[in-house]
Parts: structure tokens; C-alpha cells; sequence
């Protein structure tokens, strides 16, 4: 993509922590001590990140504004492992560092929410990630939670299905009659990160409130 071209591309180093998907098998003591690493290198891949996006105008200052930018800067900078929808080691990178921006971004927003270790119930989507939570209606039964670096791949490899017209292949268990189904390219979204941000604070406002 274009934007590969820009030269603060060359200084831009990798986020090398484990993506999602290989923390919630790693046993737990090896997923808590990376939680540890990405909680204390977080300012400096949002340094990174920021230096990545100063050339095109965008300073990560927290408005809606910045991010709207972010987000159409981020679907013009993925790309894919060749001949896959899957985004490459750079744009994983990327994807990671916008989820812990994002996170930090929320929280400055609504100081009750707090990145966790995501222990409760193996079989969870999000078992051993670093999760947003302390959604204050959600009801502390709930263990409810944002898992930002989750969101943010799935909308990179939403960005490259787009933009390659290929289809969404379920992948169901074996048997299902809807396993490897294929759905029609689903239309990308523009604002995606600004109506994250909107859904998050409206999850603070009661739920039996009348206006």
C-alpha cells in the first residue's frame, strides 16, 4: 500500500509480544509475564505508533478528529501475507500497538476502566488476553470486557477482505451445515474506531435510564 512508502516506516519497530490467539495457550504463567511486558512497554509502542502517523498529519491527541484519521490511515496501511486476507507481520504490529492506543484512549475517557489479565473460563474468547474492563452496568458476574487487540485484527482482516472482494468462509465444527460457508464480502465500515469509542461510553450510561 501507499502508505508503506512513507519513510518513518523504515524506524518503525515491530511490537513482537504474542498475538491473541497464541497467549490463550501459553500456560499461565508465560501469558501473565507477557500481559507484564505489554503493560510496561505500552507508552513506547504508542511513541511508536505516533511516529508512524506525525507524517501524515495525525498526533494521536486524543480527539475524534485523530481518530477518524487514524482509522483511515490504518485501512490504507494493511496489508496481507501474499496471496492471504491475512494481515503480515508488519500490519499485526500495527493493529497491536492501535488496540493498546485505543485502550489508553478509553480509559483517559472514563478513568473507572482499567486493562486486565483475562483469566475467567478457559474456553473464553478472550482467556489470557489483556482486555479493557470495569464497565460499571455490566455487572461484575459478567467479567465484562473489551478484547481491543481481538477487534482491531478482525477489522484489519475486514479491511483486506474488502479490499480483495474475497468472501467470508465460516469456520464452524465439523458436521455443521454451515461450516465453510461462504458470505458475501461484508461493506467496511469508515468510522470504525470512532463508533468503538461511542459504544464505549454509551455502555456508562444506566440501561434503565429514561430520557
Amino acid at each position: 500500500m501507499a502508505s508503506r512508502a512513507i519513510e518513518s516506516w523504515a524506524s518503525y519497530p515491530l511490537n513482537e509480544q504474542d498475538p491473541y490467539w497464541i497467549l490463550q495457550e501459553l500456560p499461565r504463567t508465560e501469558a501473565r509475564a507477557q500481559f507484564e511486558r505489554t503493560m510496561t512497554s505500552k507508552s513506547d509502542r504508542i511513541v511508536a505508533l505516533r511516529n508512524l502517523l506525525e507524517p501524515v498529519g495525525n498526533s494521536l491527541d486524543g480527539s475524534d478528529r485523530d481518530v477518524q484519521l487514524l482509522n483511515d490511515w490504518f485501512v490504507e496501511a494493511m496489508s496481507p501475507l501474499s496471496g492471504t486476507d491475512t494481515p503480515d507481520g508488519v500490519s499485526l504490529s500495527v493493529c497491536e500497538d492501535v488496540a493498546l492506543h485505543l485502550g489508553d484512549l478509553m480509559i483517559s475517557r472514563h478513568p473507572e476502566l482499567y486493562w486486565e489479565f483475562f483469566t475467567w473460563g478457559k474456553k473464553n474468547v478472550s482467556y489470557q488476553c489483556h482486555v479493557i474492563m470495569g464497565f460499571p452496568f455490566d455487572g461484575p458476574a459478567l467479567h465484562a470486557n473489551l478484547d481491543l487487540a481481538r477487534i482491531v485484527h478482525s477489522y484489519g482482516v475486514h479491511v483486506l477482505e474488502a479490499r480483495s472482494g474475497s468472501p467470508t468462509i465460516l469456520e464452524l465444527p465439523e458436521g455443521h451445515p454451515l461450516n465453510q460457508f461462504r458470505l458475501a464480502p461484508v461493506p467496511l465500515k469508515a468510522q470504525n474506531f470512532v463508533e468503538l469509542l461511542d459504544k464505549t461510553s454509551r455502555r456508562f450510561i444506566p440501561k434503565n435510564r429514561s430520557d
